[in-house]
């Protein structure tokens, strides 16, 4: 092994550092985004596109909408957004919150399995998992959709969890014209009543 000293790289001559080299990025780290990045695996393109250990249904092409809507179909009764466990290990501790801009209050989402036993432990999703965060709006978030959007605004959606003992958390921004594309989504003509 050659050692060089800093100050005979590209021909410096100077008492300067040597410049700094990315680092590689540390398997530890518990930021988690929502942007796609290009991996090696040969998994489904749903479950390739998100580095983190989530893949969020509505975000999906032809996706359900993050809105739930009555059985006849006609008016928004909440938030139910879909999600499904991507990794090979549970999500413990797991806690979503909706922080409206506007003062609305916070929702506090709850947590609910798709087609797994009701005996599975709370706040926890199985490997391979599907799921829902569901919160019914109250009485003083009815009437049309666009009345839903100019009470709330836009919404923070928080989602924390653990994940083989690490803390993550995914943060996105809903902005007022995605809601409403979101509410057009789930019914057409929604109306909130």
């Amino acid at each position: 092994m050659r050692i060089v000293d800093s100050r005979q790289i590209a021909g410096s001559a100077t008492d300067d550092p040597p410049p700094l080299l990315p680092m590689a990025p540390d398997a530890r780290s518990s930021v988690s985004t929502t942007g796609s990045l290009q991996t090696p695996h040969t998994k489904s393109p749903s479950k390739e596109a998100s580095r983190s250990d989530v893949v969020w249904l509505f975000d999906q092409e032809e996706g359900p909408s993050l809105f739930a809507s009555s059985d006849q179909g006609a008016t928004v009764t909440g938030f139910l957004i879909s999600g499904e466990n991507t990794s090979e290990q549970p999500l413990t501790d797991v806690e979503a919150v909706l922080m409206p801009d506007k003062n609305a209050g916070n929702f506090e989402l709850a947590l609910g399995l798709t087609n797994h036993s009701p005996d599975a432990p709370s706040r926890t999703i199985p490997p391979g998992a599907q799921f829902n965060l569901a919160y019914t709006f109250s009485n003083s978030l009815t009437g049309s959709s666009d009345a839903f959007v100019e009470k709330c605004g836009g919404v923070i959606f928080t989602f924390h969890y653990t994940h083989v003992g690490v803390h993550k958390a995914v943060i996105w921004y809903l902005s007022p014209s995605r809601l409403r594309t979101e509410l057009r989504k789930a019914v057409p003509l929604a109306s909130l009543d």
